[in-house]
């Protein structure tokens, strides 16, 4: 809140606990969100395309649960050398890649404007402007194997709780994890800018799994790193939980075109020219039925 202090230059930006949006939870207003989606609703088009997109993010006790977050260094196959570093979040439960919007702006990468319909826990047929990007690559931190991802959607915000990215430190608190202490990175100074669902295959496939007992988190390696999953302790004193489960139903609504304009309007005129004629002419065909 400080003079001179932009958003775009933050790099602790906070996620609201309410809605996930990009802004400080005592910066939220109800008022505000209701009045989006209202004005979200009122667009309608054709569906073109779907996907289904399932991932859960629990927000509990500081460091109780860590989940597949890996940071990963982000380019476009126009400029391979330009590399953004970002947190990925590797959602076995979707089937489509969300981007940052920031990041692809920052990226420069190629895109053309869409329209969402989104159904969520939350809010049903929600259409909210969004943009296909193409032709984005990524590789884990210290890998040099790089990954084409398919056409992602931008967004404003992953909503992922900085708390549950599995760090050096988290694996040094486990036994059966200290194989892999020096391979897993500190927590790194950016922002979560990816959620890579299983469009790509290969970004989620298990290399290698390390299993602790019933109640220790696993770890599994991907060609983007490794990455800690389960609960962190096994103890219960904290009974209060903020869970946040986004079950989204994604469909693409294809642009209102010129074509699309004139052919509807020729349709709106020709079947005004056939009314107009037969009350002219003071036809009558009761079998004819006709609908503009």
């Amino acid at each position: 809140m400080k003079l001179g202090h932009n958003a775009k230059d933050c790099r602790h930006r906070l996620s609201c606990d309410t809605c996930t949006g990009r802004h400080p939870t005592c910066l939220h207003d109800e008022n505000y969100r209701r009045k989006v989606n209202s004005a979200l609703v009122s667009n309608q088009g054709y569906t073109e395309t779907t996907a289904i997109t399932s991932h859960k993010v629990e927000n509990g006790e500081p460091s109780t649960n860590t989940s597949m977050n890996v940071p990963v260094w982000v380019s476009t196959e126009s400029n391979a050398g330009s590399e953004k570093l970002v947190y990925a979040l590797l959602d076995t439960q979707s089937d489509t890649v969300f981007v940052d919007r920031d990041l692809s702006n920052k990226l420069q990468a190629d895109s053309f404007p869409v329209r969402l319909k989104l159904t969520t826990m939350m809010a049903k047929d929600v259409v909210m402007p969004s943009e296909n990007v193409s032709g984005l690559r990524v590789r884990g931190y210290s890998s040099p194997v790089v990954l084409n991802l398919p056409p992602a959607y931008t967004k404003d915000s992953i909503p992922v709780n900085r708390t549950h990215i599995p760090t050096c430190d988290t694996a040094r608190h486990w036994k059966h994890l200290s194989t892999i202490v020096d391979t897993i990175p500190p927590l790194q100074d950016c922002e979560v800018g990816l959620l890579i669902g299983y469009s790509c295959p290969k970004a989620l496939a298990p290399k290698q799994v390390i299993l602790g007992g019933d109640d220790e988190p696993y770890a599994v390696h991907t060609d983007l790193g490794w990455s800690i999953v389960g609960r962190l302790s096994s103890r219960h004193e904290s009974q209060s939980f903020n869970t946040i489960c986004h079950r989204v139903s994604t469909k693409e609504l294809p642009p209102v075109t010129p074509a699309h304009v004139i052919k509807e309007n020729s349709r709106w005129e020709e079947g005004f020219a056939v009314r107009s004629y037969l009350v002219q002419s003071n036809t009558q065909l009761p079998f004819l039925k006709i609908t503009t």
